[in-house]
């Protein structure tokens, strides 16, 4: 993997220094590391070609792994070896409507390799890539999932949830569901995650937003007088996406 490596990469001396003045200013310093999904730089500038197919092909689905594959598995497991792996938190990503025995598995699994495991939503970025607009029916289901989930696991290594808001789908799309529209998808996440939801509750956070009533299931415009920041970015394209339904 050394081939691999940056040439504007951090030395071991420039990990010090940040981790020193860090400490100096009481601030916490939570490392990002590339490994289980970003996979395009690995795929794109490999020599073997065996791995190239493990992965779908050269700028194809460099993006996914296949986990019952041999060779992209060895390939994680040396570069979780090489990160030191004892420090890492991995986060175990689902967005779907619907959680996979994949997520499953790899929640129950990953907490006996590692000290916690992490698992994530998104409240926006990861509809259609390019959509302009957040579903609130999708998020909200995924949330839903999610809080079950924690209800009926709590275990010992799962670290907890992280909401997260994906401005593309991967590094070459264009830009999608931009946050000023998200911010309604973003607080109706927070209220679900920290408390059992209910039309009622979904109501309650959509008035304190300036909302008559949330809608659900498909891009609605408000009448209302709005009360969160970015609220005329949001009427603008809700009011595009309206549109552009009605015309299709």
């Amino acid at each position: 993997l050394a081939d691999l490596t940056s040439s504007h990469r951090l030395s071991h001396e420039d990990i010090s220094d940040i981790l020193l003045t860090a400490e100096k200013r009481n601030m916490d310093v939570i490392p990002y590391v590339n490994t289980f999904t970003n996979m395009e730089h690995v795929v794109d500038n490999s020599d073997i070609d065996d791995m190239v197919k493990a992965f779908g092909g050269r700028r194809r689905n460099s993006w996914n792994t296949c986990h019952h594959h041999k060779l992209p598995e060895s390939l994680i497991t040396e570069m979780v070896d090489q990160s030191i792996a004892e420090f890492m938190q991995p986060v175990v990503v689902e967005t779907g409507t619907r959680r996979s025995n994949l997520t499953d598995e790899l929640l129950m699994n990953g907490v006996h390799y590692f000290s916690k495991v992490w698992g994530a939503s998104s409240y926006k970025g990861t509809g259609r890539p390019g959509a302009n607009y957040v579903h609130l029916r999708d998020t909200l289901a995924n949330h839903v999932r999610w809080r079950a989930y924690i209800n009926e696991v709590r275990q010992s290594g799962f670290a907890g949830l992280l909401l997260m808001g994906p401005s593309r789908h991967k590094h070459c799309a264009p830009l999608c569901e931009l946050l000023p529209v998200a911010l309604p998808s973003l607080v109706l996440a927070m209220d679900v995650i920290h408390s059992n939801f209910t039309l009622e509750t979904g109501r309650q956070t959509a008035v304190g937003l300036g909302f008559n009533s949330f809608v659900y299931e498909r891009p609605f415009i408000e009448a209302g007088r709005l009360k969160f920041p970015g609220s005329t970015v949001f009427k603008a394209v809700s009011e595009l996406e309206v549109t552009m339904n009605n015309n299709q």
